[in-house]
């Protein structure tokens, strides 16, 4: 499975099986609708072993002549925790006396699941053409399958890519087995009921007429508004013997820490000899931190496994420092091995992406986590330490971990839950100062740049392969599309801090009328007209990170002028953003100051007429000029 993300692609380690029906590419879903869908789980025992037994059937119902374009559907599975399956199939073609004609699917295709950055992945897809279908006609698709481990069930949702005349899930928890059934979302329109039988407690879940998914750009993962079941298994007792699952935060740490010991044995002969090296002289721990981290970051290449048991194994610190490359686990064992040698603490820590809506108070499940990262503690506070992101500055958490909560393996016996840290909007800065001339109505200049925190982290991880960390003239809007940028230089300037430099003019800008000369000093005009379409827009947005945007503008005032006119200052202050916008007199110069500060990661909806306001301030404020008049 994969996690994406607006900036970069991470792939999930811990995999996941995501039992989920996936319809041709090649359509929208136009006139395609779900007749039914059931979804059944089950816990028989096998072999002295409790395992799941799932099922799903789905039945389409195709409207128009464009759905039935759209007749090839498919399912994904893990090949490796899928122990039986069984695939049924047919068509039910409309006759013109209104009954239908039973056609059956007898071939499947089946492939392996690749995507980018994945070196192997053990999901597969099966799937199959429905012969004969028209409009009015159905296709139905059966999936029985027996998971080896009942706690990677899949999730229920009542919201689908297609609207769904009726979902059904049904759940049956057998005596022998103690269940969570942790429910995400709003719970309206769907009903709940059990009914207890000699052997078990059955629980049913049933909905009608649910809308599809919505999707939006930039909007939360989907597991954040649709509503839906996840099944975590405690613990089942067989001839009286208790053996725990997840569940609970304990039972979900005691899993994990089983996992840990999984990790093949290794000599670490290399891994010592560099460690020894990089500290070597050093009697700070923060210094030795710093090198570990900064060495696996760069040193050992990011390439995801995601195949069976080994999607939750690390591999062995020897194996992955002699290949140079590793997955989230993997880089993060070697850190944790690295700073043991060195003499600092280090701990291995489980973690959810921001994709993931879950505390692990809320959900104890594998569910509730996708990456693994590491964690020191230097002078009482947590540093967490995560070496896939290859350009992330030390001491900063991955953006997409900022806020979640991270499992940490203090002991085998003990572990704490952190949250991880939100780096404030001060933390994330664009910093421009321009100085600017007038010659000839043509503005001349020379600008300086200063970007740090994650928007330094995007420009590096941008430009990493071209094995420059500068930006390029497309980063500086400034005026129109007429300007030119020149000597544009950059270079790191201390821990965490980008500076670039260049030079620029700009042309049919400036405007003159008999005496008076019109410049707009809003020479770079941040988010002119982001206006948030209120009556389209239906769910949150989500930023990457917290950021300051800060711009300086100078401007000499040329000899035989004076300032006739000078716009107001303006501003506008909520807790989630702002901006401020100010003029200053100095001599014979007029200097703009602007700040905007976004002070969110989840733009809710609620906000978005006050976001218009904002950015009805900021539009009014770059439409307003500086008026020059000659002596």
């Amino acid at each position: 499975m994969e996690m994406r993300l607006r900036a970069k692609q991470f792939i999930l380690v811990l995999l996941l099986p995501l039992w989920s029906f996936a319809q041709n590419d090649s359509t929208d879903g136009d006139g395609m609708v779900y007749s039914r869908y059931v979804y059944k789980l089950d816990f028989p025992i096998r072999s002295g072993s409790l395992v799941a037994s799932y099922q799903n059937e789905r039945e389409v119902l195709y409207l128009t002549d464009k759905s039935t374009e759209a007749n090839v559907q498919a399912i994904s599975y893990s090949n490796y925790y899928t122990v039986e399956k069984e695939f049924q199939a047919h068509s039910l073609i409309k006759k013109p006396n209104g009954h239908y004609k039973k056609k059956k699917v007898k071939e499947f295709s089946k492939k392996t699941i690749t995507s980018s950055g994945i070196f192997y992945d053990d999901l597969v897809r099966e799937g199959c053409s429905f012969p004969g279908i028209t409009p009015g006609s159905k296709s139905v698709l059966k999936f029985k399958s027996i998971i080896s481990d009942p706690v990677l069930t899949a999730r229920c949702l009542f919201n689908l890519e297609l609207f769904a005349m009726n979902i059904q899930c049904t759940v049956n928890v057998p005596d022998y087995m103690k269940v969570r059934l942790a429910f995400f979302g709003d719970s309206t329109g769907i009903t709940h009921t059990t009914v207890k039988t000699a052997t078990s407690t059955l629980h049913s879940f049933s909905a009608a007429r649910r809308a599809p998914i919505t999707y939006e750009e930039n909007s939360l993962n989907v597991m954040y508004y649709t509503p839906h079941l996840i099944v975590v298994p405690i613990s089942y007792t067989l001839n009286g013997k208790e053996t725990k699952l997840a569940g609970t935060v304990e039972n979900l740490f005691s899993r994990y820490v089983k996992i840990l010991k999984e990790i093949p044995a290794a000599d670490n002969k290399e891994l010592n000899k560099i460690t020894d090296s990089l500290t070597a002289g050093m009697t700070d721990s923060a210094q030795k931190v710093a090198a570990v981290f900064n060495w696996v970051q760069k040193q050992i290449r990011y390439v995801a496994f995601e195949e069976g048991r080994g999607g939750f194994v690390p591999r062995c610190s020897d194996k992955v420092i002699a290949n140079r490359y590793g997955d989230c686990k993997d880089k993060a064992n070697v850190v944790v091995t690295m700073l043991q040698r060195a003499g600092v603490p280090g701990y291995h820590v489980w973690i959810g992406s921001r994709n993931k809506p879950y505390t692990y108070e809320a959900l104890p499940s594998p569910h509730s986590d996708d990456h693994m990262i590491a964690a020191t503690r230097l002078k009482g506070e947590w540093i967490f330490l995560d070496a896939t992101a290859s350009e992330v500055e030390f001491g900063m958490p991955s953006a997409f971990t900022q806020g979640k909560d991270a499992l940490i393996h203090l002991t085998d016996s003990t572990f704490l839950v952190k949250q991880v840290p939100v780096m404030t909007a001060a933390r994330n800065l664009i910093r421009d100062s321009l100085k600017v001339k007038l010659t000839n109505n043509v503005i001349e200049g020379k600008g300086t740049r200063i970007v740090t925190g994650y928007i330094r982290e995007k420009y590096e991880s941008r430009t990493a392969e071209t094995h420059s960390i500068a930006p390029d003239a497309s980063d500086f809007p400034i005026g129109n599309n007429k300007v030119v940028i020149s000597n544009l230089e950059s270079a790191m300037k201390g821990p965490g801090t980008l500076q670039s430099s260049y030079e620029f003019k700009l042309s049919d800008y400036v405007h003159s009328f008999e005496n008076d000369t019109y410049v707009n000093m809003n020479l770079i005009k941040d988010f002119q007209r982001e206006f948030i379409e209120l009556e389209k827009r239906k769910l949150d947005i989500e930023a990457d990170y917290q950021y300051t945007i800060s711009q300086r503008v100078t401007l000499d005032i040329p000899d035989g002028k004076t300032i006739a006119e000078v716009p107001g200052n303006r501003s506008f202050s909520n807790e989630d953003f702002s901006f401020d916008i100010r003029y200053t007199k100095k001599g014979n110069q007029l200097i703009l100051e602007k700040t905007i500060t976004i002070n969110h990661l989840i733009l809710q909806k609620k906000k978005f007429a006050d976001w218009n306001r904002m950015i009805e301030g900021l539009t009014k404020a770059y439409n307003e000029v500086v008026i020059l008049r000659k002596n």
